[in-house]
């Protein structure tokens, strides 16, 4: 079966809940009960609540405010729907609402809001992070094609590879000194003696 979703419109419904969701203060009592309504209402099967507990311990505010977010876009309709179905025919659909849901946000943790808010490519990335995870694809791309474009953008992958690319600088810059250090002891003038 093939689900997708124009990655426009998903981006769109991201984009309108990250302003929301930045100023929320986290109230994990409220958002317990929001993730179990949107749960009940997309047909997704509810955790107990010693699950949600035991899934939803290690949370900090950001993860809190990600979870939100494709919370809010799961009330979306069209992303609503997409949800259902893709639940129905998700291989552990027990497991469904932690994978798609809980342990995505807390995957993501590269991505606080205000990133998210601030960068389209960052948006873009938690999307189709998000999309990938829950099993519904892109109109209009191949699975090969979404994922070249999402490793593309990887920020995790980019970080690393600013890293490499400072420490290789700074190696040659190391390497640079030492060479002037001998060319101005050659340059030095010498006494007589």
């Amino acid at each position: 079966m093939s689900l997708q979703l124009p990655l426009k419109a998903v981006l769109h419904v991201m984009r309108g809940h990250v302003p929301r969701v930045e100023r929320w203060q986290p109230d994990p009592l409220l958002a317990r009960a929001r993730l179990c309504d949107a749960f009940r209402d997309l047909a997704i099967q509810i955790p107990t609540p010693q699950e949600l507990d035991r899934a939803l311990e290690s949370m900090d505010a950001s993860a809190w405010r990600r979870l939100l977010l494709v919370t809010l876009a799961a009330e979306d309709h069209a992303v609503g729907e997409a949800l259902t179905v893709a639940h129905r025919f998700d291989a552990n659909p027990r497991g469904f609402w932690n994978e798609s849901f809980v342990a995505f946000a807390q995957s993501m943790d590269l991505h606080p809001i205000a990133l998210l808010r601030e960068s389209n490519h960052r948006l873009e990335e938690l999307t189709r992070a998000w999309l990938l995870r829950v099993g519904i694809g892109i109109t209009g791309e191949t699975p090969e094609q979404s994922l070249a474009r999402l490793e593309r953008i990887d920020y995790a992958r980019l970080l690393a590879e600013v890293g490499r690319a400072r420490a290789a600088a700074d190696e040659r810059l190391a390497y640079l000194r030492k060479l002037q250090e001998k060319a101005d002891r050659l340059r030095a003038p010498r006494g007589k003696w």
